[in-house]
């Protein structure tokens, strides 16, 4: 079991580490500590920890809230790499938090120009969002 909340600000820095690990590099392009502390500040932003059942962080979700409508971009889930096998219980996690922490009924997910890779996970959650 997992479970979501707002993320707290020394914890950025830890999920900067997290996007430095091993399994990051064919998913992600590093942005760095100051990517993390400008989404924090963000008031559309949120950044959401992923803690297991122990109350450990094992990993973090990025939304957006979109301007003009009851929905949220998607940007980034990562998850620690010792934490394998949770992913799908963090999305639907993830959407009971949206809708009943935030009131959003709708989830986007951008694609970002030259990028045709989709993971399985992504393809799941884009199903999921209701945009297949």
């Amino acid at each position: 079991m997992i479970s979501l909340r707002l993320s707290k600000r020394y914890e950025l820095e830890i999920s900067d580490q997290m996007d430095r690990q091993e399994h990051t590099r064919n998913f992600f392009v590093h942005t760095g500590l100051e990517t993390h502390l400008n989404y924090f500040s963000n008031p559309k932003t949120f950044q959401l920890s992923i803690e297991d059942r122990q109350g450990e962080l094992c990993g973090y979700i990025i939304l957006v809230a979109e301007k003009g409508y009851d929905s949220v971009e998607f940007r980034r889930i990562l998850i620690d790499q010792n934490q394998r096998g949770i992913g799908q219980a963090t999305i639907a996690e993830m959407e009971s938090y949206c809708i009943n922490q935030f009131g959003y009924y709708h989830c986007t997910l951008r694609r970002l120009e030259g990028s045709m890779r989709l993971t399985a996970a992504f393809i799941l959650l884009w199903l999921f969002c209701g945009c297949g």
